[in-house]
């Protein structure tokens, strides 16, 4: 008998019942991409930002007609969205990841974002019209071989995102086919995805602030820090950071979120240890400042109260290393 509990459900009722905890009051209503909500019918107009060939010119902002959606497709009115490290290079036309094929397919940009269902496939149990979503940058389909091994970070969706596993979602105006990159797009008006990438969220949180959450930055700093798979920082640990901007900055949140004691964050630009302190981190350094004395500092400060090994110490030598840092994160 096929079971009527979905992820959707357990998420609504989580925010039913802790509402608080899942709201932010009072949180301003973000301010989308100009798309009024309209049913997400075949031959719908939108607008995209599209990446095709080389050279600075290469990503313009297009008109495109929406294709009809089958199975497991979603689409999401975007309401914010954000522009990962990866992309940059090929929206500027600078050389990017994606080269050979995929740079001669018109390709919508943006692989994350925070928006609205407006339609879903027939195949589709995870989300319904309506349903405010993140869709993330990375998927989940919570049965696959590494999925279920509890290695959700290594989907096998992953790996299905080359040229010969993108679907046409929508259409220029001269016909011809366009593509989403890593079967998102997030720099459109409409995203259309599969729901293996697509998260249902019961909040009022502002768009802006969920769109750090849905992206690169959070899967891959804060994710990481709160995975038990990956870093796996336990309560009291000692972790530290090398690298604070966006995603240093996630892991930063994602070690204190987890628990750690210790929050060592480590970048040379003050306004980054600034913004580290206020998020999470217990210390800063400059290793402009520490120089070839940085490990050692890292070290000192991440010393126990004692090193006697039957009074929870930590010794400062022998086979397991001594004193330092349980987990070292890179961010940058």
């Amino acid at each position: 008998m096929r079971s009527t509990i979905s992820r959707r459900r357990l998420l609504k009722k989580a925010a039913a019942v802790g509402g608080a905890a899942l709201a932010a009051p009072g949180a301003p209503a973000a301010a989308g991409l100009g798309q009024a909500s309209r049913p997400a019918a075949p031959g719908r107009k939108f607008r995209g930002w599209v990446s095709r060939g080389a050279g600075t010119g290469r990503t313009t902002l297009q008109e495109l007609t929406l294709r009809p959606i089958a199975g497991r497709q979603v689409v999401v009115r975007t309401e914010a969205t954000n522009l990962c490290y990866s992309n940059a290079s090929d929206v500027l036309g600078l050389p990017g990841m994606f080269g050979g094929p995929m740079a001669q397919m018109p390709l919508i940009q943006g692989h994350g974002g925070v928006g609205v269902v407006e339609a879903v496939g027939p195949e589709v149990r995870r989300v319904q019209a309506g349903d405010r979503v993140c869709v993330s940058g990375t998927p989940q389909c919570g049965s696959c071989y590494q999925c279920l091994r509890g290695r959700a970070d290594m989907c096998q969706f992953l790996g299905r995102q080359g040229p010969k596993d993108l679907v046409p979602i929508a259409d220029m105006r001269d016909g011809t086919p366009v593509f989403a990159n890593s079967h998102i797009g997030g720099l459109a008006e409409l995203m259309v995805t599969f729901e293996e990438w697509v998260v249902p969220v019961f909040t009022k949180a502002s768009a802006v602030e969920l769109g750090m959450v849905c992206s690169c930055v959070s899967v891959a700093g804060l994710g990481t820090a709160t995975s038990q798979t990956l870093a796996a920082i336990a309560p009291g640990a000692i972790a530290a950071v090398v690298g604070c901007g966006p995603l240093g900055l996630s892991a930063v949140q994602g070690a204190r979120i987890a628990g750690a004691s210790t929050i060592i964050a480590i970048d040379p630009v003050r306004a980054r240890r600034d913004v580290a302190l206020k998020v999470g981190a217990t210390h800063v350094l400059d290793p402009n400042v520490e120089g070839d004395k940085l490990v050692a500092k890292v070290r000192e400060m991440s010393s126990t109260p004692n090193n006697r090994l039957w009074s929870g110490g930590r010794d400062s030598g022998g086979l397991l290393g001594g004193s330092g840092a349980f987990v070292v994160r890179g961010g940058f």
